[in-house]
């Protein structure tokens, strides 16, 4: 295919962390009474609450859904061989997830964090720092003797 680059093993690396931030964003990230919720689903709980009305709250509110479309830009990135792009991109990508799932993971109050929040956590640092990373790391076989 014209324009797609193969990808480095660090490249491939980051795709998979990025796809797996998604999904921990479909999974649960809060449990209120019986009831788990996603992260969309809290965002939309806040806007009925008038939790997002204005400022930055409701710009926080926002970025967060467009976070699947972020995770597209990323692949693409990659694929069209675009790396420091693609790496700049994901670094802002998983700080983003990072603290939201800080926010609710560590958040004192009546809602328990659900699995989904700590899977987040855990891949949004891991996003950034393979981000960071980057092609500095490399994936050698040892040479023995």
């Amino acid at each position: 295919m014209r324009g797609v680059k193969p990808l480095p093993r660090w490249g491939l690396v980051l795709l998979a962390i990025v796809l797996i931030d998604i999904a921990c964003t479909f999974m649960t990230w809060s449990i209120s009474g019986a009831r788990g919720r996603s992260s969309y689903e809290l965002i939309r709980s806040a806007e009925r609450l008038l939790l997002l009305e204005d400022g930055a709250p409701k710009i926080i509110g926002i970025a967060w859904l467009t976070l699947p479309f972020v995770a597209a830009v990323v692949v693409a990135a990659m694929f069209v061989g675009w790396h420091r792009t693609a790496r700049l991109v994901a670094a802002g990508f998983g700080l983003f997830i990072t603290l939201g799932a800080t926010a609710i993971v560590f958040a004192p109050g009546p809602l328990r964090d659900g699995w989904g929040a700590r899977f987040g956590l855990f891949f949004g640092v891991a996003t950034i720092v393979l981000a960071a990373l980057g092609d500095r790391l490399t994936w050698q076989r040892p040479k023995i003797g």
